[in-house]
């Protein structure tokens, strides 16, 4: 079991559950959009960190890293799977 899921969340963290943007559709700024939009919800709720998660798989570690993100060096592993952590102190 990995600790994010056994421990939850603590109440000054805010976390992307899911975010996908269709593949023809990259490049252009939504997924940024959406990011942002995160942040400023996570920032009025009072919320000091911003976190999200992504399996390794799908590539994307230089999108979050652009967007701000920070990377855990400790990667999670869900059923084989390893992902990557990543936060945003707000």
């Amino acid at each position: 079991t990995d600790k994010r899921f056994s421990e939850g969340l603590s109440d000054n963290e805010a976390y992307i559950e899911s975010l996908a943007i269709n593949h023809e559709m990259h490049s252009r700024g939504f997924g940024k959009r959406l990011i942002d939009f995160a942040r400023k919800r996570a920032i009025k709720e009072c919320k000091s960190e911003l976190s999200v998660e992504s399996f390794c798989l799908y590539d994307v570690k230089g999108f979050y890293l652009k967007c701000g993100f920070e990377l855990d060096p400790e990667k999670g592993e869900l059923k084989g799977y390893p992902y990557y952590r990543f936060f945003m102190k707000l």
